[in-house]
């Protein structure tokens, strides 16, 4: 299950990518409405998925240590640039690249557990932190996790409910 919930989230972070790609092909209507439509599936799926795991078991802890994670998002725009600048649909070599490279950066993602780096969740106003912090009703119960929380700042002694979502990564609210 947990392997299925990352791949899911993947895909979801390349909605934005296949609208562009929707937009940059519209002379090729087929390939255009193909792009578009694993979009708008990608997209609300992947936001669906979070919003049904933020129903989930939680845990409250208290943070002491926080370090913003956003800078880790620079790097997986070449994951965005690479199909946008080679991806010819009438060059069937380009598409298998695109395609190969596509189940490369899967598994990096994966196995990783990279499931922060998806736009569509920063688009959304999802911020992406890097935690240490203790149960709340355990201090010497502590974590280092990966949190991503709908807030601005996240400052020490802030009390953030978090719901697991794979590995160290969960949700989280204040």
């Amino acid at each position: 299950m947990t392997r299925l919930v990352k791949f899911a989230l993947f895909l979801s972070s390349f909605a934005p990518l296949f609208l562009l790609l929707g937009i940059r092909y519209l002379a090729n209507l087929p390939v255009a409405v193909v792009c578009l439509v694993l979009a708008l599936v990608f997209g609300l799926g992947g936001l669906a998925l979070v919003e049904w795991f933020r129903g989930g078991q939680d845990d409250t802890f208290i943070v002491e240590r926080v370090e913003s994670r956003a800078e880790s998002l620079t790097g997986y725009l070449a994951g965005y640039l690479f199909p946008f600048l080679v991806l010819d649909p009438s060059d069937i070599y380009a598409v298998a690249a695109t395609i190969g490279f596509g189940l490369v950066l899967s598994v990096l993602y994966v196995e990783g557990n990279l499931l922060y780096l998806n736009p569509i969740l920063i688009l959304r106003g999802w911020r992406i932190w890097s935690v240490e912090a203790h149960r709340q009703d355990d201090a010497k119960d502590r974590r280092t996790m990966t949190v991503i929380v709908r807030v601005r700042t996240l400052e020490r002694d802030d009390v953030i409910k978090t719901h697991p979502l794979a590995g160290d990564v969960h949700i989280g609210e204040i």
